[in-house]
């Protein structure tokens, strides 16, 4: 039985060869790397391909944050709802910090296992897909929420069959709502029949 790719559903590709450009015009040439994110305090830094700038991560900080503004094109993609966040800030809006740091910032907010959605999933690639020529920090408490959802985008929109879905979810941090993926994969075959 064949899944049909949801039209809404944008491809994702970042170039690296469009990185090296809008970095050299801009003159900041370090690009981000796994080991630079973890040492802002980051845990589960996650970057499914090595030739693109796309991480996916636990909680960031304001040492993250600092990071980033020395970085360029770069956008984050928040998955918490506002009420989870949890920066060492008075008022703990990750918003306002990414606008003091010069970042561009985004948050589709994914309480739990109820926002593991097509629809959500659909949201974060097309965020992705915007950004070809950007640096992209998504990010969640633990980075699970971000696997989830790349998962199902795998699934929805790129015609991943389950378990290569659920692989590249885990590699970009799926862990304990690998069930939810799997249900929410079973109940779309299920209305397609």
């Amino acid at each position: 039985m064949s899944i049909q790719r949801s039209s809404s559903c944008p491809n994702l590709h970042t170039s690296v060869a469009a990185y090296a450009h809008s970095s050299a015009v801009t003159g900041k040439t370090s690009p981000l790397t796994v080991e630079s994110i973890k040492q802002t305090g980051v845990v589960n830094v996650f970057q499914p391909d090595s030739s693109k700038q796309h991480f996916s991560t636990g909680l960031i900080t304001h040492r993250t944050y600092e990071l980033l503004r020395t970085k360029s094109n770069v956008a984050v993609l928040d998955l918490l709802p506002i009420d989870q966040h949890t920066l060492e800030s008075e008022n703990k809006n990750e918003r306002n910090l990414a606008q003091f740091y010069k970042v561009k910032y985004e948050n589709i907010p994914v309480a739990g296992v109820t926002d593991i959605t097509f629809e959500n999933a659909e949201k974060v690639r097309s965020f992705f897909s915007n950004r070809d020529n950007e640096t992209v920090i998504i990010h969640c408490k633990s980075a699970n929420r971000n696997g989830a959802m790349m998962a199902l985008a795998a699934f929805a929109c790129d015609g991943k069959d389950e378990e290569q879905a659920i692989s590249i979810g885990k590699s970009w941090g799926l862990t304990k709502l690998e069930s939810k993926v799997k249900a929410v994969i079973v109940h779309k075959r299920s209305m397609k029949q």
